[in-house]
């Protein structure tokens, strides 16, 4: 039985909770720790409330006890296929706090970091939205393959890249694999971000000092993930510490929104809006 079929089953009057999602193994929903509370009465459903569980230990809280560089390798935790555009903005709020501007060659790298996981993202959510109906194209999986085995040869991890740097990135490009992906792109914002990397020049990163102070004050700054926009607010009192990081996820604002859109919708139209919505349970429960 397919997914989409699944959900039209018919759902008696009272209160259903559904924990069993019958997607795909890759599908978010498929982590264990998503569940569903609808009320159902005469076909419609009434009430409805997302339930995830406990994914992280509190990424939030987690930054606010880590130095500025130490915070680059947890802010990319909690949406893990979009780690890069995470550590990304983290970077940025932090360089303009402190008044850094990478080079043109840093910046480009880190735009072709998140190129490569924005078509990485495309091709896993083409292929476990395509398996709700029937059996996937398992070439959309080959095609997340490729774009992670360049992902990894540029950052050293297929995942939690930990590429940016305040002040820069971790390291260049190899010219092999510039040329790969220039030369026979899979992606055609790849071949743009590549070709802007082979445009641009400076060094990788900026000189700082071995102690780093977040200066008194804040910044808020958003970026466009394959899930949606993702804000970060950073506040520094003087520390090596931020006084406080917050984070806005996509996948929060949009499971949220379906729990106030539910009421009125037929139990099948608001699990296949579930299976459709781009989220991972970190996003929401961090």
């Amino acid at each position: 039985m397919t997914y989409r079929a699944w959900a039209a089953q018919p759902f008696d009057d009272g209160e259903h909770r559904i924990t069993d999602w019958p997607v795909d193994v890759l599908h978010p929903l498929r982590h264990g720790q998503v569940a569903l509370r609808m009320a159902v009465r005469d076909g419609i459903v009434r009430a409805c409330t997302l339930e995830v569980g406990a994914n992280h230990r509190g990424d939030e809280r987690l930054l606010e006890v880590r130095d500025l560089r130490q915070g680059l390798a947890l802010v990319n935790r909690h949406g893990w296929l979009t780690a890069a555009h995470a550590e990304t903005l983290y970077a940025r709020l932090a360089e303009t706090q402190l008044g850094i501007t990478p080079s043109p060659r840093a910046l480009a790298l880190r735009d072709l970091t998140m190129a490569i996981t924005d078509a990485a993202t495309e091709a896993l959510w083409a292929y476990v939205t395509t398996a709700l109906d029937g059996p996937a194209d398992p070439r959309l999986l080959d095609a997340r393959e490729r774009h992670l085995t360049a992902l990894e040869a540029l950052t050293g991890a297929r995942m939690h890249v930990t590429y940016a740097r305040i002040g820069g990135v971790a390291a260049d490009i190899d010219p092999t694999l510039l040329a790969t992906l220039l030369e026979h792109p899979a992606d055609a914002g790849i071949a743009a971000a590549a070709a802007a990397v082979r445009a641009a020049d400076g060094p990788l990163a900026v000189s700082l000092p071995k102690v780093v102070r977040l200066p008194v004050g804040d910044a808020y700054g958003e970026i466009t993930t394959p899930h949606g926009t993702l804000g970060m607010w950073l506040v520094g009192r003087g520390d090596r510490v931020p006084h406080r990081v917050h984070l806005r996820t996509p996948g929060f604002r949009a499971l949220a929104a379906l729990e106030t859109q539910a009421p009125g919708m037929a139990p099948a139209a608001l699990l296949w809006a579930i299976a459709t919505t781009r989220f991972v349970p970190g996003e929401v429960s961090r």
